[in-house]
């Protein structure tokens, strides 16, 4: 329980997060294994780096992951359902077959990094796609989607290895295709 404000700056593995009316700010690598509860907020800070291994982020009542350069990372082993709101860089890295999975069409990306330490990482649209979307970097594992179209990123980049699973009949639309491989 965070009492008072909080500005993280160092590297913490935390099993409960509660925040009763405080604010905490990462500009450090902090990791929750369970969900992140309280009437406060967690604001990620430049260079903050956020790991959540839980469920879910949780039922915390402000959070801020657009403001400054940082880096929220789902990386459980356990399916994962992505929390409704804007990040600078959403990172998928879990380790299940059940994935990262969109709740629904209210979340904004500006970078979305699926694999970057986990090769079988698997990021599941499902049914919706992203209120507005930068960069999608596909580095290893899967990005699986059931939507009409093809998520509009401005730049795709798609390393060899890695997979785009499509459900149905797409329409399949590149801002800038890059092809590694050929690279």
């Amino acid at each position: 329980v965070f009492a008072t404000d909080y500005a993280n700056t160092g590297t913490y593995s935390i099993g409960t997060v509660s925040l009763p009316g405080t604010t905490l700010t990462n500009t450090g690598s902090l990791t929750t294994t369970t969900a992140v509860t309280g009437a406060g907020s967690l604001v990620q800070g430049t260079g903050g780096v956020l790991t959540i291994t839980s469920a879910t982020l949780g039922d915390i009542a402000n959070f801020d992951f657009s403001t400054n350069d940082n880096t929220v990372n789902y990386a459980g082993s356990v399916a994962q359902t992505i929390t409704d709101t804007t990040y600078r860089t959403l990172a998928i890295n879990n380790s299940n077959a059940a994935g990262a999975a969109l709740a629904s069409s209210n979340v904004s990306v500006g970078v979305l990094e699926i694999g970057g330490t986990s090769s079988s990482a698997l990021f599941d649209a499902g049914a919706y796609t992203f209120a507005s979307a930068g960069t999608l970097n596909l580095l290893q594992g899967t990005y699986k989607f059931q939507t009409a179209a093809f998520a509009d990123f401005d730049t795709i980049n798609i390393s060899a290895g890695s997979t785009v699973e499509y459900g149905g009949e797409q329409t399949v639309t590149y801002g800038q295709l890059l092809d590694e491989a050929r690279a």
